[in-house]
């Protein structure tokens, strides 16, 4: 509801004065959230815990974690605590601990239906923006996607990211100084260490395509906006907790960065249709004069940013077979 009321009453400053711009849902954009729904809410019921990314995971932790009356000594040392993953962020732990709490723990299929109304609300959306029945039929078939669907029904934080950076994007794109907006962008933190990369992505971008806005102002807005999460990573990082699987950054493999780097871009479009082909089609637009604009360039950028944080991410791993830690990226 929090982030339906961000959408429909975005703040604007005109003039020095602030004025509330409403956003309406088109026909197109309201079919497609109630076939998004229709289609993700019997799959993600149709199971319960589901591990390594679900309710199985996140609802896990949550529940240690209140059995255990909060955070213990030696939490984020102690190998006992290796199942809470202290280093990983609290967001969507914190959500379904709080849901628990309020519904006495009797609310399990509500809670997995939030990643199905949230991700139909942004097909909502994003169709209502594109305001053609083609443009509503584009975003239905990208939300319908394997990829799509398996992060709508398995309770993956993706979906809690990818909402934080749209909405905080929409308010950005608008206004490049927009506290709320850097702020939104950069909560994206607290659900997955890798919203840190869609934020430093992100703000890199807006500072290279739109340097007149002010590298000064925009850098202090973006710093501000990812102060609280970057905070609460390096506090567990200084407190002992080590992300599982990877080495520190001093240790960084060119080979691995080579190959992550080739395979990010090989998914991208040589399997385009896992992800239908809106990275090519993007790419193509960006391409052409007639569509070469300023937000659309600003997201060719951010994505060429993020492409490469993943890569060095995966130059990190320690995984025994990195082949196989390549493949997850499917």
């Amino acid at each position: 509801l929090g982030c339906i009321l961000l959408w429909k009453y975005r703040v604007t400053c005109c003039h020095g004065h602030l004025s509330l711009r409403p956003f309406i849902v088109t026909g197109g954009g309201a079919l497609v959230m109630v076939a998004l729904i229709i289609i993700y809410a019997p799959l993600a019921l149709s199971h319960t815990f589901v591990a390594p990314n679900g309710l199985g995971t996140v609802g896990g932790r949550a529940k240690l974690m209140y059995m255990a009356g909060g955070i213990n000594e030696g939490f984020f040392t102690d190998s006992v605590f290796t199942l809470y993953q202290p280093a990983y962020p609290p967001g969507a732990a914190s959500l379904v601990f709080w849901c628990d709490a309020i519904s006495g723990a009797c609310g399990e299929w509500i809670i997995q239906l939030l990643p199905c109304v949230l991700m139909a609300v942004m097909a909502g959306f994003l169709a209502s923006r594109l305001r053609s029945a083609l443009g509503a039929l584009l975003v239905f078939v990208v939300f319908t996607t394997p990829v799509s669907i398996r992060l709508a029904t398995l309770f993956y934080p993706e979906v809690y990211v990818a909402i934080c950076c749209l909405i905080g994007w929409e308010r950005v794109r608008d206004n490049r100084l927009d506290y709320i907006g850097w702020l939104l962008i950069g909560a994206s933190g607290w659900f997955k260490n890798e919203g840190l990369i869609y934020f430093c992505s992100m703000s890199a971008a807006v500072l290279v395509v739109s340097p007149h806005v002010g590298f000064r102002r925009v850098a202090a807005r973006a710093a501000f906006g990812a102060a609280l999460p970057l905070a609460r990573h390096l506090g567990c990082r200084l407190a002992g907790a080590s992300l599982e699987g990877y080495v520190s950054l001093g240790e960084l493999r060119q080979h691995q960065f080579v190959a992550a780097a080739y395979r990010t871009v090989q998914h991208m479009f040589c399997s385009a249709w896992q992800y239908a082909f809106i990275f090519p089609l993007v790419f193509v637009m960006a391409l052409a004069p007639r569509w070469r604009k300023r937000d659309l360039m600003t997201v060719v950028v951010g994505v060429a940013i993020a492409v490469a944080g993943f890569a060095i991410i995966f130059s990190l791993s320690a995984a025994v077979d990195f082949k196989w830690h390549l493949d997850s990226l499917e």
